[in-house]
């Protein structure tokens, strides 16, 4: 099939399980992959944080449990490494806290799946090397197609001083977003997924510039579809349009082989950024989860008060030094 033409069976390597000996290569087959780009604030990345810990006080809103089950190859990245948090489930709702997990460690691109394997998820804590972008997003399109995904949805928080006029005008506070590549043009509307259905219905598109820096090499963009410029997004842009061009020129039935691709947008800036993800992660579950009752939902209920941080049972040890009172201190010594 011409959606596989150039691929030599090794793109599957790209992902290195924890358990070899019991690793089903299937087991990515059908799932939807929820992939943070690291982007500005990091919002994306906690909330994954959140997701894999389940760390919202109403369990009945998340995934279920969440297991590691391996890494993405990890050359490309800035090589660092911390200790692994784990989530340990006592006696009681008040007992549950995170922990570090004895002599295990955190890698720079570590892969999750649900235990009913719907929902692949990958955790991203830290940045591809600049020189390698290209090639990175290459391999990474290509473990993307070779393992089957039914559809993939990248987590972007885009510079919120980047609104234009129209967005802040329109009357509506919600910072969320919708981008999504175009389904083949011979295909029916009715192709598109339930979580594809859900964005739209819930959000408005993301219109923006569509031209900035242009992009070297692989991330040149050609016909057909613009994708906008989207400021401080790290390699979101480039991982669409390389999808994009990649797509574009397949026959129907190759394309139906292939992922469907969308994009759950916040604007955000930087700071303290765990309010932020919290709503984040509350509006994913919603479009991870809509049933046709809540997909009926008006879009006001983008707009929650307060940080959100009551709604937390608990919170990653990684996320010790994002708490102002730790700076508090770090700025007295350095600015008295």
């Amino acid at each position: 099939m011409d959606q596989f033409k150039g691929f030599d069976g090794r793109e599957l390597e790209f992902f290195l399980p924890d358990t070899p000996e019991r690793f089903d290569s299937q087991s990515f087959k059908g799932s939807t992959l929820i992939f943070p780009v690291v982007s500005i604030g990091n919002v994306p990345q906690l909330v994954v944080d959140l997701l894999i810990f389940g760390c919202l006080k109403d369990d009945r809103v998340g995934l279920g449990p969440i297991q590691r089950v391996g890494t993405l190859d990890p050359v490309d990245h800035i090589p660092v490494v911390s200790l692994r948090d784990k989530r340990f489930h006592i006696h009681s709702q008040k007992d549950r806290q995170i922990e570090h997990q004895d002599g295990l460690i955190s890698d720079p691109i570590e892969v999750y799946q649900t235990s009913d394997r719907l929902y692949t998820i990958v955790q991203q804590r830290s940045p591809v090397i600049r020189a390698l972008k290209e090639s990175h997003i290459e391999k990474l399109k290509r473990w993307i197609i070779c393992s089957r995904f039914s559809s993939i949805l990248l987590l972007v928080s885009v510079d919120s001083a980047t609104r234009s006029d129209a967005q802040l005008v329109e009357g509506s506070s919600s910072p969320f977003y919708h981008l999504n590549l175009e389904n083949h043009p011979q295909s029916l509307s009715d192709d598109s997924t339930q979580i594809r259905k859900n964005l739209i219905n819930r959000l408005d598109p993301l219109v923006g510039p569509t031209r900035g820096k242009s992009l070297n090499n692989g991330g040149c963009e050609k016909r057909g579809q613009v994708v906008p410029v989207l400021s401080a997004g790290g390699l979101s842009r480039r991982i669409l349009i390389n999808f994009k061009n990649h797509n574009q020129n397949l026959s129907l039935n190759d394309h139906q082989g292939l992922p469907e691709v969308n994009s759950l947008v916040m604007y955000a800036c930087e700071g303290d950024n765990r309010s932020d993800s919290i709503r984040f992660l509350k509006e994913l579950l919603k479009i991870l989860k809509s049933s046709s009752e809540s997909n009926s939902e008006s879009r006001s209920d983008h707009n929650a008060s307060g940080d959100g941080l009551n709604e937390l049972e608990c919170e990653p040890l990684s996320w010790n030094m994002l708490k102002n009172v730790n700076f508090s201190k770090i700025n007295v010594e350095l600015f008295g």
